[in-house]
């Protein structure tokens, strides 16, 4: 896109600039955003081509994290001891009650 025309573009009022379109990266990608932000972050991806790639790849961030978190979950090598794994699980669901 032309730099005129996209500086044009974010003087739009009700445009997002990328500072703010950053704020509502989660919610959107979780679709838990009000309609109107919806509207606003979606035509400011459509004018930025640098949230776009952004976006991109932070979606694919999060799903090769929890690719890497399932495959961690199922895969516990045969050869670790279980009072390490006992002891492991054991201090995940204390500091899940300290939290609570």
């Amino acid at each position: 896109m032309n730099k005129s025309i996209r500086s044009l573009i974010f003087k739009i009022p009700y445009m997002l600039n990328c500072r703010e379109f950053e704020e509502f990266i989660d919610d959107y990608i979780d679709d838990s955003l009000p309609a109107s932000v919806s509207k606003k972050v979606y035509l400011h991806l459509l004018a930025c081509g640098d949230c776009r790639s952004y976006i991109s790849a932070y979606k694919r961030s999060i799903e090769m994290g929890k690719a890497l978190c399932d495959k961690l979950d199922s895969e516990i090598p045969e050869d670790v001891p279980e009072e390490l794994i006992t002891f492991v699980l054991e201090n995940i669901k204390n500091k899940d009650s300290k939290e609570e």
